[in-house]
């Protein structure tokens, strides 16, 4: 015989305040510096906030994609503008070294 759980069953979609916790999180996170500040935005209790980061798994799981999208977003400038300081600076190491010779 199966043992019965105890409490609500799991729920098969995030809430809305998951939603907004975990779009605040990645996409706010310069503006929002604690996850206090998240719980207050989003309404609920820092304890709910914590318990949703360290034991839901899907709440996890849509933070972990969430985060990818965003690295993939913000990922290529930074490449980019990488790219366009180092053949700066090789046409500055080019022309320093013909006046100099």
């Amino acid at each position: 015989m199966k043992r019965r759980r105890r409490g609500r069953p799991p729920r098969k979609e995030l809430t809305d305040a998951q939603r907004l916790a975990i779009e605040i999180m990645v996409w706010h996170w310069k503006t929002v510096r604690t996850h206090e500040d998240v719980a207050k935005r989003c309404g609920i209790s820092r304890i709910a906030l914590y318990k949703w980061r360290t034991r839901n798994k899907r709440f996890q799981r849509e933070y972990d994609r969430e985060m990818k999208r965003y690295l993939n977003v913000t990922r290529p400038r930074l490449r980019y503008s990488r790219n366009d300081l180092l053949s700066d600076f090789k046409l500055l190491e080019k022309a320093m070294t013909t006046w100099l010779n």
